[in-house]
Formats: structure tokens, sequence, C-alpha cells
């Protein structure tokens, strides 16, 4: 037998796009595009009044194998407000409302949201069960909602290139359940920090590293975030307290000598998700850091009010590593940060990571 005997062939199943023009009621028109690795789409519908995509596609339950599944890809304009950053998508088949591990809202796209779903077979038994539905004519009905607006927890991170990020996830969501964190970075200006590289772990209070990402390319390491925005969701087991650890490793696929790291506490229950907040500075101290942020202080007052702090021992400040650049400035970020704390932007112990900056770099003793 020689290779000219010998037939190789390769399905690639490409999905089928569909594009729906809708009106809302100020009469602006959004196209909503639907990709579907499931035969055609029909019955396609949008209520304003409830927010609602609905439409059907061919699956015979009957038929499919094991190995298959319902494989949609919503796609949905940026600035279609229904469906944005910061509110619920619920996805219902034939009533049923589905998992939220069975599909993603996805905002990390610079021109568009994208509701993925892959609903697997063995759930697809399970609503035909539970309705015992004969799906006598094939069809299969999708719902997708956009729902109420999320309650967000967010952490806070600073890095001393002046960088600083942001990861949310969805206040309702709880342990032992898949959370989506969004990673959003910032330049100096508070823009948007395009094709950052970054890793990040998370560890529990006994240091413990429990899940972590360095990203997957063969030519840099780290996550690379061409619009400055990266969505990954985790599973967090059991409730306790928990260290999340973002490290800057690069810029546009080249890595820097000197990594850059943050660090921020947070607490996570079976009945709630929720960042630890401690008040343990006193209030004329937040006042103080919001009027040197505006100009009303001046330097030497606001490191009189650090230097309280650290002798008081109201703050703990832990610094590896001592070292004086020459300069006793004190950088725009860092009264930056003091601006947002006094006005209840960023946490108190991000607040506390920039006065950890100032020791380090010799400018307040």
């Amino acid at each position: 037998m020689t290779t000219q005997d010998l037939l190789f062939e390769t399905f690639l199943h490409l999905p089928q796009k569909y594009t729906f023009p809708i009106k809302i009621a100020n009469a602006q028109e959004f196209p909503i595009s639907i990709k579907s690795h499931n035969d055609e789409i029909s019955n396609f519908n949008y209520d304003e009044s409830t927010n609602k995509i609905s439409y059907e596609i061919f699956y015979d339950l009957n038929e499919h194998q094991h190995d298959s599944s319902i494989n949609q890809i919503v796609l949905l304009q940026k600035d279609f407000s229904p469906f944005k950053q910061g509110y619920d998508v619920d996805v219902f088949v034939e009533g049923i409302q589905i998992k939220d591990n069975y599909f993603d809202f996805e905002i990390s796209n610079p021109d568009e949201n994208i509701v993925r779903i892959n609903i697997p077979y063995e759930e697809l038994m399970e609503i035909k069960n539970k309705l015992n539905l004969k799906n006598d004519n094939n069809q299969i009905k999708i719902e997708i909602l956009s729902g109420e607006q999320i309650a967000l927890n967010e952490l806070d991170f600073m890095f001393e290139n002046g960088v600083n990020a942001k990861v949310s996830w969805n206040s309702k969501l709880k342990t032992d359940e898949k959370i989506p964190l969004t990673f959003s970075f910032f330049d100096v200006n508070n823009k948007p920090a395009k094709d950052i590289l970054f890793a990040y772990s998370i560890s529990d209070s006994s240091g413990k590293e429990i899940w972590s990402n360095m990203g997957i390319s063969d030519t840099y390491l780290g996550i690379l975030t061409p619009h400055g925005i990266y969505q990954e969701s985790v599973l967090v087991s059991t409730d306790g307290q928990y260290q999340l650890k973002i490290i800057l490793i690069g810029h546009d696929s080249n890595n820097f000598e000197k990594y850059f790291t943050s660090k921020s506490d947070f607490s996570l229950y079976s009945d709630s998700v929720k960042e630890e907040k401690t008040e343990i500075v006193p209030s004329w101290i937040k006042n103080n850091a919001g009027w040197w942020a505006d100009g009303i202080l001046g330097d030497q007052e606001f490191i009189q009010s650090i230097q309280f702090l650290i002798n008081e021992n109201i703050i703990n400040i832990t610094v590896t590593e001592s070292k004086s650049t020459g300069s006793q400035e004190i950088p725009s970020w860092i009264k930056n940060n003091a601006g947002w704390w006094a006005d209840d932007l960023i946490s108190e112990s991000d607040f506390v990571k920039g006065i950890e900056f100032l020791i380090s770099q010799g400018i307040i003793n």
C-alpha cells in the first residue's frame, strides 16, 4: 500500500451566520448576528419590553449523538444598551433556565459583546425529560434575556510603572461555581492600557496557590490583552480568605526586564461573594488625603500624616527592599491614589500600597 492508496478527509463545520436588524423605541437600528453550529435559525424576535431575544433552531433530540451540543454565538453591538457590561444575562431553552456553566457573556471585544452558548447533549436530555418534550417538529426555542443591573465586587491594583488594574465579578456568585473575572487595565491617564502582558494567581489564607494563569504562548510569557480587558472564569471550592496577585510581565508580546506585582485580598462565601473591606485609618487622615490630592494640603503635611500612621502602628508597612531613586518628588499616581481613596473609589489596602512604594523609594522614612 502506498500513500496514493490512502484517502484522508477532514470535515470542518463552519457556523452559519444570520443577521437580524431590529429597531427600538427611539428608532435606532441595531443588527443582532447569530452564528449557529446547529443548522438554520427561524422565528427570530426581539421583545423590547422584556429585553428578550428569542429564536428557534433545528435540533432533533431523538437523533443527535451523545457528543453533540447546541452551540450558538450571539453578537451584539457595543452600544446596544440592553446587553452591556454590568447587566445580568440569562439563557433559556424551551423555557428552562440554563446553568451559567453553559454560556458566557464576553465584553472584552472592543466592537461587540458576545453571548457564547454551548449546551451539552446530557443537559438537553434533562430538559427533554423535565418537560416530557416530544420534539416532534425538531425545533428548539432559545431565549436570551438581559436582566437587572449586577452589583459588582471590585478589587483595585496599582503598579510602580503607573499602570492600574481593576478586577470585577458578579457579587451574587459564590464558592463552588464558575465565577467570571473581568480584568481591566488602565494607563497613567486612566485610559485603557492596550497590549498588556500579565499573569495572575489566587492563593488561600495559608499561602497555597489554588489557581493561576501564566499564559499559553510559545513565544512570550503572560496573557496578552489587546484591548486592555481580559475575562476568565475561575472555580473556588471552599469559603475563606484569598489573595489575588497580578504580575505585569510585558507589553505587546515583549517581556519586561523587571516585572511589576500588586496584590489584593478578598473573601469568598457559599452564600455570597464579597470583597473584604476593613476601615483602620482615622477619618481625618482620609480627609487630609483628599485635600492633598486637591492641592489644598502640601506634600510635607501629607507625609506627616502618613508618618503618624506608621509611628502609631495604625498601619503595618511591609517593604522588602528600600532604595533611593535620588528624587524626593512624590509620583503623580500616588496623589491620584489619595484622591481616589478619599472618594471611596479604591480600597484602603490599595492606598497603603502606595505608601509602601514611597517608603521603598526612600521618599518617606
